[in-house]
């Protein structure tokens, strides 16, 4: 894809994130973006005051390598599932106060950057059915305050990392048709609250089916 049919793209989820600054935080469709396209000079000051970005199922097919996050310090809930995003996630991202993250459904490539592991503030991340190869990153461990996990459907391998026992907030965590490797790491099982849920698996190996529930 050329830079040029890139850019609508990317232009798009920056205004869109401007324009969906609002006190009762409403969401503008992508025709309103385009349409307001003109104005975004005037516009540009909010950036510093956007938290929420919301465009799924919106036929965005771009990469989010250019998109300039320290423009938006506030961003906490980013929601662009089912689209057309590609390339892999700019580590980038990490340095965004989210609370709430869903990139799946789309067509990244490549892995799951670590840096990811810098968003202590994170808790909730979807990033399943996105073609997402190689290992679960163990620093994804670090996010301490994470209750809700998906890496479901993608090409990811290797064992599940034992860090991700430190996740003492986690209450379900969703990892079938992978191709890990080994089993379910004692640190997990043994998690304050893990350990009073029932595990459900499909076999004693990946690809297994992690869910929990009372």
């Amino acid at each position: 894809m050329g830079l040029l049919q890139k850019l609508p793209c990317l232009v798009s989820l920056v205004l869109f994130a401007v324009l969906s600054y609002s006190a009762d935080t409403a969401f503008a469709s992508v025709e309103e973006v385009n349409a307001l396209l003109k104005w975004k000079e005037t516009l540009w000051s909010a950036n510093r005051s956007v938290t929420q970005l919301k465009l799924t199922n919106s036929g965005l097919n771009c990469t989010l390598e250019t998109f300039s996050f320290s423009l938006f310090p506030n961003l906490a809930y980013v929601d662009l599932n089912t689209n057309e995003l590609s390339s892999p996630i700019p580590p980038q991202i990490s340095s965004l106060p989210l609370v709430y993250l869903d990139l799946s459904a789309n067509e990244f490539s490549g892995t799951i950057p670590p840096e990811i592991g810098h968003l202590k503030n994170l808790k909730t991340l979807h990033l399943e059915e996105s073609q997402f190869h190689s290992s679960i990153p163990p620093e994804m461990g670090q996010m301490t305050s994470l209750s809700e996990l998906a890496l479901h459907t993608n090409s990811l391998s290797g064992p599940i990392p034992s860090s991700l026992g430190n996740l003492s907030n986690l209450v379900s965590i969703y990892l079938y048709d992978n191709q890990l490797s080994g089993s379910i790491p004692e640190e997990i099982e043994t998690t304050p609250i893990l350990g009073s849920f029932a595990w459900k698996t499909t076999d004693s190996l990946a690809p297994f089916y992690l869910l929990l529930e009372t």
